[in-house]
């Protein structure tokens, strides 16, 4: 009986820790506000203006909506035209209007509605998702915006959900519903981290992959997980990576002298952002690779600085690709770019192939596009205890990093996580696939033994919960002699017998 007992408790605690607690969410982009047309005669400003959106499903009619994802922004937010919420029979929301001051003061109302999300699994298909394939789970909170603003002329958002992953503490979240939070509410998931995996070569050109929320299971016999804190500066809570040294050489070494001309740039921030399809670069490094590397191309009108037509306060470098000088120069003398993190112990590298694109929509497009923008204007930061005097300034690492190195964000914990798998080095260049993101393997990690740790201390508990239960709860029935057995035997003492024994005994001791 106790065997059993323990042997229930033992599945059932196992089944507990087995549960779905991982989702994942298809990455598309989009350009918003934007015609087919426009964006095929001006590629860069369709790079300029990719957004990422997430389909999901919500609410008891089952509306399929787009979800904006913003690592910029904070907040989980749903405009009324985004969804019929009004017919959903699972729809609540208050009676108070407020104004949400981290998305421009915008007003609208807390509500809730059901969320179905697909379970992620070791073998999904991710290109033929089908998002109604999905779970459905409790209520989530999110703010219900309204679709006309009186402070804005258009908002060209008023279809969309807003899924904002930017970081944000305690008092945010009693402010207005948070994504990661709101899910975590309602034992969804199971942790407060969150990753995003990009396809490094889609036939679409399109920045496509996933969002995962939840821990994903990594294989620490082929790599370890490195974890750090997001460094805040001046109280702006972004996603941020302190480097040791950001470092750029003509020949891609560590070696000081004039040819190769080193250069440590004195700003070591980096702001990480999951749904910038670019990279924003300082202002000395677009000084630095302008007179060693585009200058020569400049010169000979091969290579030309170009501002985005819709914000000229952007810009960057795009080129003639067929240009056999510009072939040279790219293959021969571009200089990479170098992240050395002391507490990763890791070098992050940005090469060419990492920072350049063709036009993947118009085939017959021949110029090549610089993946690093630069901002044209100072930076709009200001730090606020001097805002005349320091202006804070960063790198910005979007889709171009971390196509090439995947990160891990913890919000609760305001830790990044880097996944460094080990490099097999008997391996030929052409057997290398680190830098090939279409796969889609799984790892598992040290998580993995915390569940076994938790499924051994539950085993013990029960074990002595076992224990006793038996000895306090089931009371078995001692074992009967052999004459109580029989069924109709009865126990009788005769007072009389017990005197005449006695005086029997007496009778005996006398004659001794």
């Amino acid at each position: 009986m106790n065997i059993i007992i323990i042997l229930f408790l033992f599945i059932f605690s196992f089944s507990i820790l087995k549960c779905e607690d991982n989702y994942v969410f298809p990455l598309h982009t989009i350009n918003i506000n934007y015609t087919e047309s426009e964006l095929k005669q001006d590629y860069l400003l369709k790079i300029y203006s990719n957004q990422i959106y997430a389909n999901f499903i919500i609410g008891s009619n089952q509306e399929e909506i787009k979800g904006l994802v913003n690592m910029s922004q904070m907040g989980f937010f749903i405009y009324e035209n985004a969804y019929d919420c009004n017919s959903s029979k699972s729809f609540n929301h208050s009676n108070t209007t407020k104004g949400f001051y981290r998305k421009n003061y915008e007003e609208g109302y807390l509500a809730n509605d059901t969320l179905c999300l697909v379970p992620y699994d070791t073998k999904i298909d991710i290109n033929n998702l089908n998002i109604r394939k999905c779970n459905n789970f409790e209520k989530v909170e999110f703010s219900l915006l309204k679709s006309k603003q009186r402070y804005l002329e258009n908002n060209i958002y008023d279809k969309y959900a807003i899924i904002g992953l930017q970081q944000h503490d305690n008092q945010d979240a009693l402010i207005m519903p948070m994504f990661i939070k709101s899910l975590k509410n309602t034992d969804m998931i199971n942790s407060h981290t969150y990753s995003f995996q990009f396809y490094n070569n889609t036939k679409s050109g399109e920045n496509e992959g996933y969002l995962l929320i939840g821990e994903e299971e990594l294989d620490l016999d082929h790599g370890f997980l490195k974890r750090t804190l997001s460094n805040s500066k001046n109280g702006q809570t972004f996603w941020n990576l302190l480097f040791k040294n950001i470092i750029v050489g003509i020949n891609n070494s560590y070696n000081n002298s004039y040819d190769n001309h080193l250069r440590f740039f004195g700003i070591k921030y980096a702001q990480i952002i999951g749904d910038l399809s670019y990279i924003i670069g300082i202002k000395n490094y677009q000084s630095y690779i302008r007179s060693v590397f585009f200058e020569p191309l400049l010169i000979k009108n091969i290579c030309k600085y170009q501002n985005i037509s819709t914000n000229d306060d952007y810009g960057t470098y795009v080129c003639d690709s067929k240009s056999e000088l510009f072939i040279q120069k790219y293959k021969n003398e571009f200089p990479k770019i170098y992240f050395e993190h002391a507490e990763l112990n890791t070098t992050f590298i940005l090469d060419q192939y990492d920072l350049f694109t063709y036009n993947n929509i118009e085939k017959t497009d021949t110029k090549i596009y610089f993946l690093v923008f630069f901002q044209n204007k100072d930076d709009p930061y200001v730090s606020p205890e001097a805002p005349s005097r320091q202006v804070i300034k960063r790198w910005k690492l979007g889709i171009p990093f971390l196509k090439k190195y995947k990160l891990y964000f913890n919000n609760e914990d305001r830790i990044i996580s880097y996944y460094e798998k080990f490099i097999d080095h008997t391996k030929g260049d052409g057997d290398n696939d680190d830098n090939n993101n279409t796969n889609l393997e799984v790892y598992s990690t040290d998580y993995t033994w915390l569940k076994i740790g938790i499924i051994i201390f539950l085993l013990i508990i029960f074990f002595i919960l076992g224990i006793l239960f038996h000895k306090n709860i089931i009371r078995l029935p001692r074992k009967k002699k052999a004459n109580e057995l029989e069924d109709d035997y009865e126990y009788s003492v005769n007072p009389n017998d017990f005197d005449d024994k006695k005086a029997s005994l007496n009778n005996y001791e006398i004659a001794n």
